[in-house]
């Protein structure tokens, strides 16, 4: 066994070994801290601007003629809100509310929506249209061909309509 007095001979020999690591270490950190570059400040992140679809807020109303049936057109009035395609017509047989996709070149604009039936899951529907401002009368003209998708079979439809005037605020 050791001595006490050994003892204390190697904790002093330990502590000035310390002593003199921690002397020449110190420096070197304090020395690589100063090299690091200072903290930067944080990115702002700016989130994007919403995307606007040209066709949002608006609504059409017109007729819808079911091709190669010679019944007579159904009334039918489409509205585009917040992103999503609605229809009077199709919306009873579980049709409701899609999200559309829109892209205006040259004054037109074209969308495309498609969606399956909530009534019926393996019935879908399927929009292409397009919307032009009639250059004799001014009104804004929707054309769509529309498919619905059904097992075994598909049924077409051809729409046409105009937008609804914008009401227009009371007079004070």
């Amino acid at each position: 066994m050791y001595s006490v007095k050994r003892l204390f001979k190697i904790a002093a020999v330990m502590a000035i070994a310390t002593l003199f690591v921690a002397s020449f270490v110190l420096p070197l950190a304090a020395q690589e801290a100063s090299k690091m570059p200072p903290d930067k400040p944080p990115v702002k992140i700016t989130p994007p601007a919403p995307i606007v679809l040209p066709l949002n807020g608006k609504i059409f109303d017109g007729s819808l003629q079911h091709k190669g049936v010679s019944e007579k057109p159904m009334a039918e009035s489409i509205s585009f809100k917040d992103g999503m395609l609605i229809s009077a017509y199709f919306a009873p047989m579980g049709y409701t509310s899609c999200p559309y996709t829109a892209k205006k070149v040259k004054g037109k604009i074209t969308f495309t929506a498609s969606s399956k039936s909530d009534k019926d899951p393996t019935t879908s529907i399927q929009w292409n249209g397009s919307v032009v401002k009639d250059k004799t009368t001014t009104a804004v003209r929707l054309t769509a061909a529309i498919k619905v998708v059904k097992p075994g079979m598909t049924e077409d439809y051809l729409l046409t309509a105009v937008e609804q005037e914008a009401a227009t605020p009371p007079a004070k």
